[in-house]
């Protein structure tokens, strides 16, 4: 059974105790307003002059940050990721399913987590199994990265 310390109690032992501060009932910002809009202002900054024409792919008119680029800004922001869970599943028709989960990490500690699937009957893939495999690591490693770092997007993968 662990005795309580009071805080009277640790003055007397010369202990010092750090003050409790209650939880905030709210979600506050982490940085001043100024702050946060510079830092978005930043990552723009970041891609326009880090990416390249072919670090894009235009799908139904729109420009999506493909792999090569999700790692450029990976390496920027010195994130490292790690898959957490693979999953195989059969479906109908033959077909099968990969679910991968990846978790992203910032230096400071911050992280996200995404998961993502590729079903075989997707496209026509030269090497099936490792490929259906591939495109969901894929696909969750950019979505973690993008959360991480707030870019709000999903890839062209």
């Amino acid at each position: 059974m662990k005795k309580e310390i009071k805080q009277e109690e640790s003055l007397e032992k010369g202990l010092m105790m750090p003050p409790v501060i209650p939880p905030s009932s709210i979600v506050e910002l982490a940085a001043p307003i100024e702050k946060i809009v510079e830092h978005a202002n930043s990552f723009h900054l970041l891609k326009s002059k880090l990416l390249d024409s072919k670090d894009y792919q235009e799908i139904q008119g729109k420009r999506f940050v493909k792999k090569s680029g999700w790692r450029k800004i990976a390496l920027a922001f010195n994130i490292s990721d790690e898959i957490t869970k693979e999953e195989r599943r059969d479906i109908e028709g033959g077909q099968f399913v990969w679910d991968v989960t990846v978790k992203a990490t910032a230096p400071n500690g911050s992280f996200s987590m995404a998961t993502a699937s590729c079903a075989s009957s997707e496209k026509r893939f030269s090497h099936l199994e490792h490929d259906v495999r591939a495109t969901a690591g894929t696909r969750a490693k950019n979505r973690a990265i993008s959360d991480l770092v707030g870019g709000g997007e999903v890839s062209a993968e």
